[in-house]
């Protein structure tokens, strides 16, 4: 037991350094919404609001996440060495409890666990989650879900209370840090329950009727958290092609558990149709596994960790559809997969006469865990700030819409407008043969703020209109105020009034209002203008109003 609990000290270490490199990094990619301005963040009096309200402008219900930003905020506020810190302490919880559910869930033994652990501790996939603090759900959500499976398996065994109520605790932990945990857990328990041919379940009857009653308290709450549904967002494919990009982005997840070496962070997707080869390939795999756990039984660990990769990568084919098709990340709950594979072939080894198969399989697995390790530390140096990161991204994949946006952001903050441009036209290119995500009504407010800058009004103009056809959202918000100030500059002032008016109680920031209230003084409303400093600006003092108001005439 002592030597159990040194090595995965020394493990746990092994992971936290090769992360070190990712801790005094930047705020990065979507963080800058998320927590630079602040739509994620809750002031600590009003924790208890995330369970009542989405996840920023998203379409997702994470409280946990809410809280824990919230809470990041407090301590540290704009210092996003904090953020990191928490980010690597979460994926040291990932880590134990990939130890914990190696033990419990595929039954290895403890050397065989903490290997399963160690690989999840180094594995590439796990450079989004770590790197960027708006992916720290990814961590949360596999944590618990790990846990909650493997608190109910010792309940299972136990019969004992500690253990339920831990399985309740985890499972909600889960299903309120992520979505995709409400599928997760009970198709993990499924797996358990199937491999042991369902005995004695009624044993466990209540923590089952725990989760189901759950189930529809969380779905209940997110109803209200969120009330309109989950809108499509790729291209309208065909069945044809549906099945095919489908298909194939799966087969990308497959390998990406396996491969050492750095993924690819762009989710551009090539559209496949179900005539290409890595659709067949993957339709061979899947058949493959089918056949394979028919013949192994139940009972095998080959059947349980086919059936745990399986259900793991199902929620990456995007039958709910997601902003990005495809990524990485999507892949990163699966990663206990590769440890337990590697233990599943030391088995088959060990039972060979040959001393050079054991050599080789010992060697080969070295180089392995090495590619893995030097790639993800070496990873951790590109997510310093958005060039780093995106730059040789989308020069290798000049698809990566999002990327172009980030690096067109990232100039546009530096004052090169020429590359600013360049990279912001390019995220706004569709091409129809690729699935790819963007922000485009971000992307079209800061290519306008460019062509406002570079003397470019009437293509600012027209980007900005587009953006104010959206039905709400803080978007829309910024290309109102930029059309008023573009309405300013031309002494436009009636077109200010008709910009603001509608959305005044909306403004969080005192530059619309103020300059609402310039529209209205210009076009001979002082009265309703002084209602205006006195009720939204809270300005009390008269003749501090009168100074502005005389100031606007």
């Amino acid at each position: 037991m002592k030597n159990t609990r040194l090595l995965l000290i020394i493990i746990l270490l092994i992971a936290f350094l090769i992360h070190l490199s990712y801790l005094n990094n930047g705020f990065i990619w979507l963080d800058h919404g998320d927590i630079e301005t602040g739509r994620t963040i809750l002031s600590i009096s009003k924790l208890s609001q995330a369970f009542f309200t989405r996840l920023g402008e998203t379409k997702f219900y994470r409280p946990i996440v809410a809280i824990l930003n919230s809470l990041d905020f407090y301590l540290f506020g704009i210092n996003p060495w904090g953020y990191h810190l928490t980010n690597l302490l979460l994926f040291l919880l990932v880590y134990y409890s990939t130890y914990i559910f190696a033990l419990n869930f595929f039954g290895l033994k403890q050397r065989e666990s903490l290997f399963v652990a160690l690989v999840a501790g180094i594995h590439p996939l796990s450079i989004l989650p770590v790197g960027v603090i708006s992916y720290r759900q990814e961590l949360l959500a596999a944590a618990f879900t790990y846990l909650a499976v493997s608190a109910y398996i010792k309940a299972r065994i136990t019969e004992k209370s500690i253990p339920a109520v831990a399985t309740a605790a985890f499972w909600l932990l889960a299903i309120f840090s992520k979505e995709t945990a409400l599928f997760w857990v009970p198709s993990f328990i499924f797996i358990r329950e199937w491999t042991r041919d369902f005995k004695k379940i009624r044993q466990n009857l209540t923590s089952l009727v725990f989760l189901a009653v759950s189930s529809i308290g969380y779905l209940v709450l997110r109803a209200q958290a969120i009330p309109d549904y989950w809108k499509r967002h790729d291209s309208n494919l065909s069945l044809n092609q549906a099945v095919g990009t489908r298909l194939a982005v799966f087969l990308q997840r497959l390998w990406e558990i396996i491969n050492p070496l750095r993924p690819s962070l762009s989710d551009s997707t090539a559209i496949r149709d179900t005539t290409t080869w890595q659709v067949w390939l993957t339709t061979s795999i899947i058949i493959t596994c089918f056949i394979v756990v028919f013949k192994s039984g139940r009972k095998s660990l080959i059947s349980r960790l086919i059936l745990f990769t399986l259900f793991a990568l199902i929620p990456s084919l995007s039958i709910i559809p997601l902003p990005r098709f495809s990524s990485p990340h999507y892949g990163f709950i699966a990663v206990p997969a590769a440890g337990v594979l590697a233990v599943l072939l030391w088995r088959i080894v060990t039972i060979s006469p040959h001393r050079f198969a054991r050599a080789a399989f010992i060697l080969l697995v070295g180089v392995w865990l090495s590619t893995m390790a030097i790639n993800t530390y070496v990873a951790g140096y590109r997510f310093k700030n958005d060039f780093t990161l995106f730059a040789p991204e989308v020069a290798r994949n000049g698809n990566f819409r999002e990327g172009h946006f980030y690096l067109g952001d990232y100039y546009l903050r530096r004052g090169d407008l020429k590359r600013a441009k360049s990279h912001l036209e390019s995220s706004l290119i569709r091409d129809d043969q690729v699935i790819a995500f963007v922000d485009e009504s971000a992307a079209k407010i800061n290519l306008a703020g460019v062509y406002l800058s570079t003397g470019e009004i009437e293509k600012a103009e027209n980007l900005l209109q587009e953006v104010t056809k959206e039905k709400s959202g803080s978007n829309r918000l910024r290309a109102l105020y930029n059309l008023a100030v573009i309405a300013e500059r031309k002494e436009d002032y009636q077109k200010i009034v008709n910009f603001l008016a509608d959305e005044l109680n909306n403004f969080q920031q005192p530059e619309p209002i103020l300059l609402y209230t310039k529209g209205l003084v210009k076009t001979g409303k002082e009265t309703e203008a002084d209602k205006i400093l006195r009720s939204k600006l809270l300005i009390t003092d008269n003749q501090r109003r009168l100074e502005i108001i005389q100031k606007f005439r």
